[in-house]
């Protein structure tokens, strides 16, 4: 079965929807939503339905965590924009290795 794309078509190219289109950036998003959320303990974009979890994706700034550190780290995974998120699963890794 071919791959869907969970928003309607009408609001969102088709480009952000394609399948296979995963970097770096997008693991380090995915294991900074991981992140967040096991550390507050609650859900980071779950809006209800599908279209308005992916719009909080989109558009919804991420609250900040409790803990100044660890929010720091899940802030820069989290970034919207991929080329200002830290580069790797490995660097994300290593940060939170870090005294």
């Amino acid at each position: 079965m071919p791959a869907r794309c969970a928003a309607p078509t009408r609001t969102w190219r088709r480009s952000r929807c394609a399948p296979n289109r995963g970097t770096a950036a997008t693991d380090v998003f995915a294991l900074g939503v991981v992140l967040w959320e096991l550390v507050s303990g609650a859900r980071l974009f779950h809006r209800g339905p599908p279209w308005l979890s992916i719009a909080a994706v989109v558009e919804a700034a991420v609250p900040a965590l409790d803990d100044p550190a660890l929010d720091a780290i899940a802030q820069a995974a989290l970034d919207k924009d991929p080329a200002r998120r830290i580069a790797s699963a490995t660097e994300l890794g290593d940060r939170l290795r870090s005294p």
